[in-house]
């Protein structure tokens, strides 16, 4: 185990360094994910104050003394004063890393997470094979063909809650195999620290926590205890800064209309969580592909409880990565992928080795497996709604599942090799292949797809700020993406209304200004690139900028 340990640690190194590279490359100052731009402005916010138990600063509050005209998406407005929409876990521990290194400590951490994620994924899949070579494909496969290449790249949380889940997942793993109380004391110190980033994280945690119960019932209590022991911390914080012991908006969460998602969409809500909903910003599925990904899934599903008709179930899993090439190679530049098997249809394997009932007899981890995405999927459901993630690059909730998933798919490869079934081998290798290079290419399209944006973020940045006068946006979400506009507190956001403006105009009037910008954004309507490239040949910027005159008569 030990030279598993070291023999991945090159790869692990490598992989960092690339994606912290790629970050490095993306305009400072500019983010692709609102989400992103609202960590920012609540690290600066942490900076600038001095505390963590702080609102959010506003610097355009001479503008908007009443708080009419926030020029954020999300927020929390609290005794008139702008508090935090998001966990406070990743910004309150990059900000030493973004003291020391500027823009580029802001994805120290993803990045050594996403590596982190690759690094674990290899030696678990090490662990259960008893092979470095399928360790080593795993790492490759989990760092570079599924969303944590993506994650791994952006100013969010995902790849060090992922992180967290695979190390609490070796921990159960060992405490159960050698029975060992310090594994199981690890595993919830892990798991409290992926909850600390992502509470939702609790959920899949909760599975593989039940499996280790029937197991080893004594294990089970020090994971158990281990964990509420290092989350009293981080719960007062959160208990202090956000008024909630697990942050800001989960009590909002919980309070949302229940099964809303099947509500509006029935059980299509399940096909566009596989593959992707109707929205502008994701490439929009035509029917006829829909139908054919969803009920090719249903028919492999089906047909792989029937070892004898595991042929036909491989076909069938053949119509769905089929769809899911053909909308890789879609030559319309969409802006975000939805869907969880679209973004990585190799994880389909993964089904397989659930099946195989040696499995379960060699090790927890199916059993873990399978409990997890049980419990998950059920509250996903639940408090799920159509789109889930916003914009997104594969299912941001539901990230943790891909190395998991990716460790089974290699498992069960492995299994048909060691059964000597050459002609199904060999024919479950060739689609596998075929979907990791799916996989790939999203990756790749993903990381191309977020640097474009942020450059035509950028162009628009340097153009506003060097306004002299207030300015109007209507969209929120841009001031977010470049939250310097935010911070330089000469920006508001009016609905594009007449009175809501004259009331804006007779503010500034009182005030002494004799004229203020409206500005136009040609960047932020989800269109594809190319249609947004077309608009840019006009104005290069990306935003129409109109000075109001105030001099007239109001």
């Amino acid at each position: 185990m030990k030279k598993a340990f070291f023999s991945l640690g090159w790869t692990t190194l490598v992989l960092f360094v690339a994606f912290l590279l790629w970050a490095r490359q993306s305009p400072q100052g500019a983010f692709w994910s609102l989400d992103e731009g609202g960590k920012y402005i609540y690290l600066q916010s942490i900076w600038q104050s001095g505390q963590v138990n702080t609102p959010l600063i506003y610097p355009a509050r001479a503008l908007d003394p009443n708080l009419e005209r926030v020029p954020l998406y999300f927020y929390i407005l609290r005794d008139h004063q702008i508090h935090s929409w998001w966990p406070i876990a990743l910004p309150l521990v990059s900000l030493p890393f973004y003291k020391a290194f500027g823009w580029l400590g802001l994805f120290l951490l993803p990045a050594a997470a996403g590596a982190l994620t690759a690094w674990l994924s290899g030696i678990l899949a090490q662990k259960l094979s008893g092979s470095v070579r399928v360790g080593w494909l795993a790492m490759l496969l989990t760092g570079l063909a599924t969303p944590v290449a993506f994650y791994a790249t952006r100013f969010w949380e995902h790849t060090l809650s992922t992180a967290g889940v695979l190390g609490a997942l070796w921990g159960m793993l060992d405490a159960d195999e050698h029975r060992r109380a310090r594994s199981a004391v690890l595993a919830g110190l892990c798991g409290s620290l992926a909850v600390f980033f992502r509470p939702d994280a609790a959920f899949l945690l909760i599975g593989f926590g039940l499996v280790l119960l029937v197991r080893r019932p004594r294990l089970a209590i020090y994971t158990a205890l281990s964990a509420v022991l290092a989350s009293l911390p981080w719960m007062a914080l959160n208990l202090w800064t956000a008024g909630h012991p697990f942050g800001p908006t989960f009590g909002k969460l919980v309070e949302a209309d229940a099964f809303s998602g099947w509500q509006k969409a029935g059980l299509k809500l399940l096909a566009y969580a596989l593959f992707n909903p109707p929205r502008a910003d994701a490439f929009i599925f035509p029917r006829w592909a829909l139908w054919t990904a969803s009920l090719s899934l249903l028919a492999g599903v089906v047909l792989a409880f029937f070892p004898r008709l595991r042929w036909l179930s491989l076909t069938a899993f053949g119509g769905v990565i089929g769809v899911c090439g053909w909308v890789a190679l879609q030559p319309t530049w969409y802006q975000a992928v939805h869907g969880a098997v679209l973004a990585a249809p190799q994880v389909l394997f993964g089904l397989y080795y659930l099946l195989r009932k040696p499995a379960w007899k060699h090790s927890a981890f199916p059993a873990m497996l399978a409990a997890s995405l049980l419990v998950y999927g059920a509250v996903y459901l639940w408090r799920a709604w159509v789109g889930a993630g916003g914009l997104q690059w594969g299912p941001r909730y539901l990230l943790s599942f891909y190395p998991l998933l990716v460790i089974a798919a290699l498992l069960e490869l492995q299994a048909l090799r060691q059964a000597e079934n050459r002609r199904l081998y060999s024919g479950a290798l060739a689609l596998f292949v075929v979907a990791s290079l799916i996989g790939l290419s999203f990756s790749i399209r993903g990381l191309l797809t977020a640097r474009q944006l942020t450059e035509w973020y950028a162009r628009g940045k340097e153009v506003l700020l060097n306004l002299d006068a207030p300015l109007v946006l209507e969209w929120q979400g841009y001031v977010m993406d470049v939250p310097d506009l935010y911070l330089s507190g000469k920006v508001v956001t009016i609905p594009a209304l007449p009175e809501p403006r004259q009331q804006w105009e007779t503010f500034l009037r009182g005030q002494g200004y004799d004229h203020y910008y409206s500005g136009t954004l040609l960047t932020v309507d989800n269109a594809p690139l190319e249609v947004i490239a077309e608009r840019l040949k006009e104005h290069p910027s990306g935003v129409v900028i109109t000075r109001v005159d105030l001099t007239g008569e109001p």
